[in-house]
């Protein structure tokens, strides 16, 4: 595929990089452990698929360091209007609370949302809410 991604993470977050490979229907997936990988340093990694044998060449590379200001989730977040003003002018920042009264798409009258950011050539995805209508995600995202 020849595909770039850049990936940015926080202290709260999970240190798991997983992956999904799809074609009409998903062919197999699998999970790398970022934290057992040396920083500033790229890796080549065969990845085998989990129930198959067939392996994905990955190249990964873990870059820079996490500020201490970073803020990923809105529990953490100080509201002031001098460090919001402050954050939107260093970075674009984009904030993702909740969406209402969602249709449903599943048969069971619920559905299981997700929201997708994108700027230029980046993508943010938030984390998917199963069997809701009203997702609640409170996480704050810079592109």
């Amino acid at each position: 595929w020849s595909e770039q991604f850049d990936l940015h993470t926080y202290l709260d977050q999970s240190k798991v990089l997983e992956m999904s490979l799809f074609g009409r229907e998903e062919i197999g997936k699998f999970s790398i452990n970022l934290n057992e990988l040396a920083a500033e340093e790229t890796h080549k990694i065969w990845a085998t698929l989990e129930g198959d044998a067939a392996s994905v060449l990955i190249l990964l590379t873990i870059s820079a360091t996490l500020g201490s200001e970073t803020v990923s989730h809105l529990n953490n977040d100080v509201n002031t209007k001098e460090q919001q003003n402050l954050l939107q002018n260093k970075y674009s920042l984009w904030k993702i609370y909740k969406a209402e009264a969602l249709a449903s798409a599943d048969i069971g009258g619920k559905s299981d949302p997700f929201c997708v950011l994108e700027l230029v050539n980046s993508r943010l995805q938030t984390n998917t809410e199963y069997k809701t209508l009203d997702p609640e995600w409170n996480k704050i995202y810079t592109l």
